[in-house]
């Protein structure tokens, strides 16, 4: 004992708060600490609360903006849907989210704007995917079927009947959505992977129903052969089975995407260590004033700053052979991976552009890994998914380049921003 004070209370005085526990004031201490956890649950319920209300705050913006930009692709009114895509990662960028969906989507709708099919074929499907999701959790409200008074009005207005056909009741020839909607939405797909919309509709001038079907993502307007139920991933039962039957496949393309990203995470160490070490270079050429080229290449190193740059190309030329041999090498194979690596018997300013095109190279080289990297390691995606990702790209690039009339090809990340 010390100054009369167990080891124990020495202890507790030497931890402050808890001291009151360790000394012998347990109820206090409790209470204290109940409280703390009651103030804690208390403040995460809030959070919680606050997170579902601002989740479906951006649910029913984004559902929103989605049902919209269709009906403007609809009406073939591309300016109006881009201007509202611009609008959307402008919020989506205020709200601190993630605007790289919205930027995809616009950049489809620049190539679709410019004429490509594809383009406007994946813009309306992510589109589609949105709204569905809006409505599945109930952000928004699945369209309301027209009475069939209130659509012979609106034929009316457009000039699709005249009002004499409106007022006795008559719809316009072939035009299911004039008549009484009974039934929900539903989706189907024909034998070709055509999706449709089905519904169930009265006709008042039979006094029958009959099924309806609307096509989704610019399909025929006509089925192919008969039509099956599917799920909200276009999957018939049948399919549904099979899909099961490829879960484990499945598995096994995840686990491939994240070893890859891993793989990839490892190059990008590598690749921007070499790009510090150029930069060494460049100030022993810049600052120390080094000498380089073909005589004094040959020459023994006497300076500190060219037995520095002498040790760099030795560092940089241990890389390539790393990368690219096994085994030994010869005096002339090591010379060839050393020059290979830092060519010092160019001059001076020709060498010095040489390590910044080098720098440049490897800095857009550790910009595809790292994108392919996040692209592989986030859960879902595969290594045929970063493949589709490139494809849509390209056609993104395409419509970019036929719109502005440049053939310069620009690269986008996986945010959709370009790279310079």
């Amino acid at each position: 004992m010390a100054d009369g004070l167990s080891r124990v209370q020495q202890i507790g005085q030497a931890l402050g708060g808890f001291g009151a526990g360790i000394q012998g004031n347990l109820p206090q201490f409790q209470t204290a600490q109940n409280q703390r956890r009651q103030l804690e649950a208390q403040e995460t319920e809030r959070q919680r609360v606050a997170q579902i209300a601002r989740q479906e705050q951006i649910g029913k913006f984004t559902a929103g903006a989605a049902r919209q930009a269709l009906e403007l692709i609809e009406a073939g009114d591309f300016d109006q849907a881009l201007m509202l895509g611009e609008s959307v990662i402008t919020q989506f960028s205020q709200l601190g989210l993630d605007p790289s969906g919205a930027q995809r989507i616009s950049a489809l709708l620049t190539a679709a704007g410019n004429g490509s099919d594809e383009a406007k074929k994946l813009a309306i499907s992510e589109l589609e995917t949105q709204v569905r999701l809006g409505e599945s959790f109930g952000f928004i409200d699945p369209p309301e079927a027209a009475s069939p008074a209130g659509k012979l009005e609106q034929d009316f207005s457009a000039g699709l009947i005249t009002r004499e056909q409106a007022d006795a009741g008559i719809a316009r020839p072939g035009q299911a959505a004039a008549r009484g909607q009974i039934s929900g939405t539903v989706q189907v797909k024909d034998e070709e992977g055509n999706l449709f919309n089905s519904a169930t509709v009265f006709d008042p001038n039979t006094n029958m129903t009959e099924q309806v079907l609307t096509p989704l993502g610019g399909g025929p307007s006509v089925p192919v052969g008969n039509v099956q139920l599917v799920n909200l991933s276009g999957l018939t039962p049948e399919e549904q089975i099979d899909q099961a039957g490829l879960s484990a496949a499945t598995s096994r393309a995840t686990v491939l995407a994240v070893e890859q990203s891993r793989d990839a995470f490892e190059q990008l160490a590598g690749i921007e260590s070499e790009i510090a070490t150029l930069d060494e270079a460049l100030v022993l050429l810049d600052e120390e004033g080094v000498d380089t080229g073909p005589i004094l290449n040959r020459l023994p190193t006497f300076r500190s700053a060219a037995a520095q740059l002498e040790n760099i190309q030795s560092r940089l030329g241990l890389n390539v052979i790393q990368n690219t041999t096994f085994g030994s090498l010869s005096e002339s194979e090591l010379k060839f991976a050393l020059d290979t690596a830092l060519p010092t018997a160019l001059p001076p300013a020709e060498l010095k552009a040489w390590i910044i095109r080098k720098q440049n190279a490897q800095r857009k080289l550790a910009t595809h890994i790292a994108e392919a990297s996040i692209f592989l390691g986030t859960p879902g995606n595969t290594i045929a998914d970063w493949l589709e990702f490139q494809k849509q790209r390209q056609i993104i690039d395409e419509g970019s380049r036929a719109r502005t009339g440049n053939n310069t090809v620009i690269d986008f990340d996986t945010a959709g921003n370009p790279i310079q």
